[in-house]
């Protein structure tokens, strides 16, 4: 069942994880709704939920088989939404469900870019120490969609983010120095 709004179309799992409704999520799967139906833009109701930072909803779909790095039309995936939102805890979840940071979308950003530019510091560090993200850390290549070769530190100073350049980047040194293309 589709319902338009606002020239979207959304199925009622979208919904109710938009709105973080676990009780609608649950009887709308056991009814078998598809768990990762895809909207106009390719979002699944995982990405709803990360994006409102909805972390019973995500347990519910998560088990019930969602994929993880399952990709919007846009290039983003779950993690994308929960960590420029600023939401640790679904991030942290996401990531323990082997959630790609190093995945791209079509603007070329990665999670941790994402929270970079929006000033998210509690989820910069948590991608940060995962393991995948050190390479996410140096300027992108020229032939990279973002055709500055913008690197999670030039975000984080272009957005004054100075509390998270004070924490996570004054250590690393020489990225100081890199400038964009």
């Amino acid at each position: 069942m589709y319902v338009r709004l606002r020239s979207w179309c959304f199925a009622a799992l979208h919904h109710a994880a938009l709105n973080g409704n676990l009780e609608l999520i649950s009887l709308l799967l056991e009814s078998q709704a598809t768990v990762d139906i895809r909207d106009q833009k390719g979002m699944r109701p995982l990405h709803y939920a990360a994006w409102q930072g909805k972390a019973e909803p995500m347990k519910l779909l998560l088990k019930c088989g969602s994929s993880v790095n399952g990709q919007s039309d846009e290039g983003q995936i779950p993690l994308h939404l929960s960590a420029q939102h600023g939401h640790y805890d679904v991030s942290e979840m996401l990531l323990q469900h082997q959630s790609n940071p190093c995945i791209v979308d079509i603007a070329g950003k990665t999670p941790l870019d994402l929270a970079c530019e929006f000033g998210r510091v509690g989820v910069v560090q948590l991608l940060l120490s995962s393991n995948m993200c050190a390479a996410l850390l140096e300027p992108k290549a020229s032939d990279s969609t973002d055709p500055n070769g913008t690197s999670p530190l030039h975000l984080a100073a272009k957005n004054g983010h100075i509390d998270i350049i004070r924490s996570e980047f004054t250590d690393i040194g020489s990225e100081l120095t890199w400038v964009t293309g």
